[in-house]
């Protein structure tokens, strides 16, 4: 099979293994794009919004933020911070991603969410990881992602609270699910635990968004040396 059918295929592969996550993905942005109404946004501000950020979690901040009419620099901040752990993504992706040219490299990039990055590392461990397999994954969470918030922007008024259908609780869930992929062994049950302690820890030591960070060092350094051990 030469390069473009490969690469066809783990992009498909990619797109398929992540339609349980694109349809989660889907369910929590209907509330995003409610949410967003609700903060004073309109239906095309919205759909911008997802279109060009693409990061859940640093969107959902964002709308508190704009509707008090917070500074730029205040939400830049407030974003930057919660999306710091792609860092943390995006530097052991690395070690999976030699070799790759930097335009690819670059899409890699923006579509990389906790979704795909959790996907990518479970199929590393059984085999070498093609870019196009990540590609797949994005654009599968992409379009759900953006076809929900456009679906809860349009019929906000209609939909109501996103709390009523049990929404807001789709994010949490997908996370629970994600452990699933990394609890193997005392090395990934070490570093649950120390990341929940020292995300517990830090809500109530450090800044707003600080025990995201934590948690995410913290957690690493515990599985570095578990796995050493």
């Amino acid at each position: 099979m030469g390069e473009a059918g490969q690469s066809r295929r783990e992009s498909l592969e990619g797109a398929r293994d992540s339609l349980p996550l694109a349809l989660s993905a889907f369910a929590y942005a209907i509330g995003f794009g409610v949410l967003a109404r609700a903060a004073g946004l309109t239906v095309a501000e919205t759909s911008l919004m997802s279109a060009l950020v693409f990061a859940g979690a640093s969107q959902f901040a964002a709308l508190p933020l704009l509707s008090a009419a917070a500074s730029p620099a205040t939400i830049l901040a407030t974003t930057a911070a919660i999306n710091l752990r792609h860092l943390l993504m995006g530097a052991s992706l690395t070690r999976v991603l030699r070799g790759v040219p930097p335009p690819l490299l670059a899409a890699v990039a923006f579509g990389l969410s906790d979704e795909t990055y959790a996907l990518v590392m479970g199929r590393a461990k059984r085999q070498r990881l093609h870019p196009a397999y990540i590609l797949g994954s994005f654009l599968a969470l992409y379009v759900g992602w953006n076809a929900g918030t456009g679906l809860g922007a349009g019929l906000g008024a209609l939909i109501g609270p996103p709390e009523r259908y049990g929404l807001d609780f789709a994010v949490t869930a997908v996370f629970i699910a994600l452990l699933t992929f990394f609890l193997e062994g005392r090395p990934g049950w070490g570093v649950l635990g120390a990341a929940a302690a020292i995300s517990i820890g830090g809500v109530l030591l450090l800044p707003v968004n600080g025990h995201l960070i934590a948690a995410g060092l913290g957690g690493s350094l515990v599985g570095a040396a578990l796995e050493k051990r």
